[in-house]
């Protein structure tokens, strides 16, 4: 049985398969060159000329594909200005845009009128009328064209293209009908007065049926108009006149920035001004306004682009500076997205061989090299005593401190009904000590030597949890901390019940004096700082110190509580004939040495300072780093980054 369709003479294969030439395939598929050629609706920062403010818009009709007609040609004229790598320096550029689709670009450079060796056309011809040339396809190119294409693109799609330039010598004037498919030239020697004369004009009139429009309207000339703005924006000192017969002129101006700042405050009111923080090195600004205007606004070697690889990099950096300092107020729970909530960014940066997504260049993927956009320490400093903290601290008490509190009362109602076998009670209610010990080890000798009047112990079981970053209920989840708190009639951010409910006037930690027992001491002073400073400051916390040698001669005994007081009293001969003995930890005293420690206690109290918190912090958050610095002068080694 056949599987035959058709025969073979009834196809019609000229129908079918068609051969088209670049012209034809680009006309006939333009989104694979221009992107989207049918209206979007889109929110836009557009002028708006009676308040001299630019303004974000809603529901704004966009056709990316007819603008991108025009910023091709307004594009080469900026490339020009950017790299400077023409006959003269373009500093002014003239646009005029009528509704009929007729635009002019004029600057006042000027394109070389000579004849290419190898391809033999006039430069100006290669330039606007061949395709697959220009001056885009070197390795290191800094401008905002990509590959020497858009120019003959906006040819392309016009029913007229015409290019005069004069280069102080000759006149070239170029001219393209029917879509690029037609072509004269004409060139001439300058004379007289013209010599000397130096400027480039393009003036082309878009074929917009192919667009299925009629004219140009307002939305699109003002998102054009908006173009401009931001060429003279971002290339200080480059004046920028734009022309259009749109609204009786209303939209006509001229347009140069001294400075990217000067720009931005189109955008803000004299309250954001104030509050703004600017950031300049070389061609490179950033501005950090305190205030979610919804959007945040970048440029990339003089086109726009909002989002991508630049404008992370700037909020990483300002995240990193903001988090660190509202850790420092002990704020946490702000999250990166709380930050990009509270402020916007605009910047201007300059690459070589920038890199997009999309022909649309809406998003830069370039890996930024170290010191592209680097933010300078001074600035950061600026940042992290902004406003922009302010807000974030205002915005946790909002948000994160009532549910915070919620979470915190279940976890109070915990530890009011907590019952724990590891507290060894006294009997009287006032001048009452609790000594903290870790293991049961030290359960026997201490009810022994103790003097059960007002003495209690607590007995550390388990493994001692950092809680440097941590919140009330995850105390719950770790039983020992949770247990200690219990038995001292704690509860969470209640400092005034705290100091009034909790039976014990002496809180001893007594632990082994090596560097296990310094770690534990650590720890455990970290939980009283973090959560409860009120005992700290009340004087309450202590440490108990325990010979770690003791030297024996007869009836006489020399203790010594670090080592460095036995090595100098060795050093000096003191010890000559007495009898060393190292104490490996509390379980190596001996009964009387155990007995005088807890009835003759020699303690050191830790005291409240106003740095005490962040040098807490130092030493028992995340790797910092100052910690860092400091372990590496105490051994005498520094890195350099």
């Amino acid at each position: 049985m056949s599987n035959q369709l058709r025969s073979i003479e009834e196809i019609n294969i000229e129908n079918e398969y068609k051969e088209l030439d670049e012209i034809e395939h680009i006309l006939l598929r333009p989104g694979h060159q221009l992107g989207n050629t049918h209206y979007k609706i889109k929110s836009l920062n557009l002028y708006k000329p009676s308040t001299n403010q630019i303004v974000y818009l809603e529901n704004v009709g966009v056709n990316d594909g007819l603008l991108k007609l025009f910023d091709e040609i307004m594009s080469n004229a900026v490339d020009v200005h950017i790299k400077r790598n023409g006959i003269y320096h373009v500093d002014k550029i003239d646009i005029d845009i009528n509704i009929d689709g007729t635009i002019t670009v004029q600057d006042n450079g000027g394109i070389i009128v000579r004849k290419h060796k190898v391809t033999g056309f006039y430069l100006p011809t290669m330039i606007f009328g061949r395709l697959r040339t220009g001056s885009n396809y070197s390795d290191k190119r800094k401008g905002v064209g990509l590959n020497g294409l858009g120019a003959k693109l906006t040819n392309i799609f016009s029913t007229k293209f015409t290019v005069e330039t004069l280069d102080g010598k000759n006149r070239y004037i170029g001219k393209w009908s029917n879509n690029m498919r037609e072509h004269t030239e004409n060139i001439s020697k300058l004379v007289g007065s013209e010599i000397g004369r130096h400027h480039t004009r393009i003036e082309f009139k878009i074929d917009l049926k192919r667009f299925n429009i009629d004219q140009l309207d307002l939305a699109t000339i003002r998102i054009m108009q908006k173009r401009c703005i931001d060429a003279a924006a971002t290339n200080n000192g480059l004046l920028v006149n734009f022309k259009s017969n749109i609204a009786d002129g209303k939209l006509n101006s001229t347009w140069q920035f001294k400075d990217f700042k000067e720009y931005i405050n189109l955008y803000i009111d004299d309250d954001d001004r104030q509050m703004m923080l600017h950031y300049k090195s070389g061609d490179e600004e950033v501005i950090v306004l305190p205030k979610n205007l919804g959007y945040d606004l970048g440029f990339v070697n003089g086109a726009v682009c909002n989002q991508g690889t630049h404008i992370e990099k700037i909020y990483k950096q300002i995240s990193k500076t903001i988090l660190e300092t509202l850790d420092k107020k002990n704020i946490d729970l702000i999250t990166n997205r709380d930050i990009f909530n509270h402020c916007s960014i605009f910047c201007k940066t300059f690459l070589t061989n920038p890199d997009y997504d999309s022909q649309a260049k809406d998003e830069l993927t370039n890996k930024l090299g170290p010191t592209t956009l680097r933010l300078s320490q001074k600035f950061l400093d600026d940042v992290s005593k902004s406003e922009l903290i302010a807000q974030l601290e205002d915005y946790y008490n909002l948000k994160y401190i009532a549910e915070k509190k919620k979470k915190t009362r279940k976890t109070n109602r915990e530890l009011k009904t907590l019952k724990t076998k590891k507290l060894m009670k006294c009997s009287q209610r006032s001048n009452n000590e609790l000594w903290i010990f870790e293991g049961d080890s030290a359960q026997g000798g201490f009810r022994a030597a103790r003097n059960p009047l007002n003495q209690a112990a607590f007995l550390l079981r388990g493994k001692v949890l950092n809680t440097i970053s941590k919140e009330p209920e995850s105390i719950m989840l770790n039983k020992e901390f949770f247990e200690l708190a219990g038995a001292l009639k704690l509860q969470f951010y209640e400092e005034r019940k705290n100091l009034r409910n909790c039976p014990f006037d002496k809180i001893i930690i007594t632990t082994d004096m090596d560097h296990d027992g310094a770690h534990i001491t650590g720890l455990l002073l970290v939980f009283f700082v973090m959560f409860f400073p009120e005992l700290i400051k009340d004087g309450r916390i202590y440490r108990a110190l325990s010979p770690v040698m003791v030297a024996k001669k007869g009836n006489n005994k020399k203790l010594f509580y670090n080592l460095n007081d036995y090595h100098k009293a060795n050093e000096n001969k003191e010890l000559v004939g007495w009898e060393i003995d190292y104490k490996k930890g509390l379980g190596g005293l001996e009964t009387e040495e155990y007995k005088d420690m807890i009835r003759n206690p020699r303690l050191q109290q830790f005291n409240w300072s106003d740095d005490l918190i962040a040098t807490i912090k130092i030493w028992f958050d995340k790797t910092t780093d100052t910690r860092k610095d400091i372990i590496a002068e105490e051994v005498g080694y520094f890195e350099f980054s």
